[in-house]
């Protein structure tokens, strides 16, 4: 039995960039609290998974957290997760020994393993429709990015497995759709593979709960 929830919700009023700090300063910006920290606050405020196999927490994140600390922090905590990614990071040979590649280039290198039905609802400019997805999967070390005082590869790779969804045939007028997906535990055929594409797909359902906190409740008001 699968069960969606929301685990942490954390309110936050943006603060304007220092006084004297230029627009482009990525040393200064990396020197003060970044919002990409929410995504590891979260994970500590919901605190380590429940050790056995009855359950398994498996946290499903749009591009925001595809952040290597958010990815180390999960598998210190034993939360699952499937995160699309969103930064074309180098990819190492097993433990970070060697780059053999991109990890963009990597996931479409490989042979779809089968092709399943998606239904997409109505985005900006496009109509909701059921397209055919292809699917493919492969096993990855991604490597630690650049870090203030430290060089990229520094600290240890990511180990998981990229499940890839995509569009071949895009109708007229449509934009082909594509997720490049980082999951944390083994991919082994289209089953499995599917079960990653369709959980990324209810992230959803957390969007609407935004929307209905946005418009329902005015929670952007308290600001």
């Amino acid at each position: 039995m699968t069960n969606t929830c929301c685990l942490d919700q954390q309110y936050h009023v943006r603060e304007p960039r220092p006084k004297g700090e230029k627009k482009r300063d990525s040393k200064a910006r990396k020197q003060r609290a970044r919002e990409s920290q929410w995504w590891e606050q979260a994970g500590e405020r919901s605190g380590p998974a429940p050790d056995g196999e009855e359950a398994e927490w498996i946290r499903v994140c749009d591009r925001g957290a595809e952040i290597y600390e958010m990815l180390m922090g999960c598998q210190e905590l034993h939360h699952h997760f499937v995160i699309r990614a969103a930064q074309d990071r180098l990819v190492t040979a097993e433990e970070g020994r060697a780059n053999v590649g991109q990890l963009f280039a990597t996931a479409r290198a490989q042979e779809p393993l089968n092709q399943f039905r998606l239904e997409w609802r109505t985005r900006p400019g496009q109509s909701a429709r059921t397209a055919p997805m292809k699917i493919s999967t492969v096993k990855v070390w991604v490597r630690s990015p650049q870090r203030p005082g430290k060089n990229a590869g520094a600290f240890p790779p990511i180990r998981g497995r990229v499940v890839r969804v995509w569009e071949e045939n895009a109708r007229e007028g449509s934009e082909a759709l594509e997720w490049i997906l980082l999951r944390g535990l083994e991919v082994k055929n289209f089953a499995q593979a599917l079960e990653v594409a369709l959980r990324y797909s209810t992230r959803w359902l957390i969007e609407e709960f935004h929307q209905a906190l946005k418009s329902g409740t005015t929670a952007e008001e308290l600001q």
